[in-house]
């Protein structure tokens, strides 16, 4: 877990930084777009946060679909964007709806950010676009400081494997298509982080995508099996 301390902190998923070719095949839209006006809102409910809604117009669509004009619900929490909002201000956005708050919501932690910061990030973003017809994708991660740790990738393109190096870091170039991917080695076993960006047990990889995974030793103490505990973390992890 990686907390990053400031006015806008955000308790971030791991592994750290999020990378573009992951998240931008995430994320159901990413955007340009202004914002036009900020609203603050406090319930005054002991058990509802305050949050600030953004209503932005949208400039340009990198991918998927989104209105001209659209909000954007952010509470005032540990989960809000490592940014400030300042309205007039271009930003690019990597966006998913959330029903329950009626409004697009984005990674504190990924690379949604002022447009005049974002040069590096739009030139991995042409490149993405670039490498449509590109052979597979990447999945990487690291094994929590542990090195020289078996990774295996087993889906539809077949079954790839590689040991992770310095700080645990492993990467496996695969073809398109469905994997499951486990950490292995003897009389160690391995689950996924809580705060782990992917369900190792199911990971889509897309030509010129990538997805992220971080395993740490399990828990010895779990009163259920392995792939209940995953369900259970993974339906209820935070964003």
């Amino acid at each position: 877990m990686c907390l990053l301390i400031s006015s806008a902190r955000a308790v971030c998923n791991v592994p750290q930084p999020r990378l573009v070719c992951a998240e931008y095949f995430k994320e159901q839209a990413v955007v340009i777009a202004h914002l036009v006006r900020t609203r603050y809102v406090d319930p005054k409910k002991e058990d509802v946060m305050d949050y600030h809604i953004y209503t932005m117009q949208t400039e340009r669509v990198l991918r998927g679909q989104i209105n001209p004009s659209f909000r954007i619900y952010e509470e005032n929490s540990s989960a809000r964007a490592g940014f400030e909002w300042k309205e007039g201000e271009r930003y690019l956005l990597f966006l998913s709806y959330s029903k329950g708050d009626k409004g697009w919501e984005l990674d504190g932690c990924g690379n949604s950010r002022p447009v005049e910061e974002a040069a590096a990030v739009l030139q991995e973003i042409d490149r993405i676009k670039g490498a449509g017809n590109a052979d597979g994708g990447e999945i990487s991660g690291e094994v929590w400081f542990d090195p020289g740790v078996t990774v295996i990738a087993q889906g539809s393109g077949g079954t790839f494997r590689t040991r992770s190096g310095r700080g645990g870091r492993f990467k496996i170039r695969v073809p398109a298509g469905v994997y499951s991917v486990r950490a292995v080695q003897r009389e160690t076993p391995f689950e996924a982080d809580d705060f782990s960006y992917e369900d190792p047990r199911r990971v889509r990889l897309v030509n010129g995508g990538c997805v992220q995974i971080r395993f740490v030793l399990a828990s010895q103490d779990h009163p259920t099996g392995p792939a209940e505990q995953l369900s259970r973390r993974f339906s209820a992890a935070p964003r």
